[in-house]
C-alpha cells in the first residue's frame, strides 16, 4: 500500500523545521558576537597577564607572549566559531528558500516500507 501526502503539508513542516534551525543559527551567532567586546576587555586587561601568586601572595606578571597569544586566541576562536556558523545559516537560508519555490499542488510519494522476512 502506497502513502501520499500533500506537498503543502510537506512543506510546512520541512520549512518549520528549517526556519527552527536558522533561529538557533543565528541565535548562537549573536551570542558569540556578543562575547567578543569581553574577550577584547580581557586581552587588553593588564591584571590578565597575572599568572600566579608568590609565597607572599603577591601577584607575579608574566609578559610572555605565549600568554598574549593565548588571550588573543579567545578572540580568534570566536571569529572562527561564527564564520562556520555564518556558512551553516548561508547553506540554511538557501534549503529554506528551495523548498519555498516547490509547487503546492502535486502529491508527495511515500514509498511503502520493506517487507521484513
Amino acid at each position: 500500500m502506497t502513502e501520499t501526502i500533500s506537498i503543502k503539508k510537506w512543506k510546512d513542516i520541512k520549512l518549520q523545521l528549517l526556519d527552527d534551525m536558522i533561529d538557533g543559527v543565528s541565535g548562537e551567532f549573536m551570542r558569540i558576537a556578543n562575547d567578543i567586546p569581553d574577550c577584547a576587555d580581557f586581552v587588553l586587561n593588564p591584571d590578565g597577564f597575572i599568572t600566579d601568586l608568590d609565597k607572599d601572595g603577591k601577584r607575579i606578571v608574566s609578559t610572555e607572549s605565549s600568554l598574549a597569544g593565548k588571550k588573543f586566541s579567545e578572540i580568534t576562536d570566536r571569529v572562527a566559531a561564527m564564520r562556520g556558523l555564518a556558512a551553516t545559516y548561508d547553506y540554511l537560508v538557501t534549503q529554506y528558500h528551495g523548498v519555498e519555490e516547490l509547487p503546492d499542488g502535486v502529491d508527495a510519494f511515500i514509498p511503502p516500507k520493506p517487507k521484513k522476512g
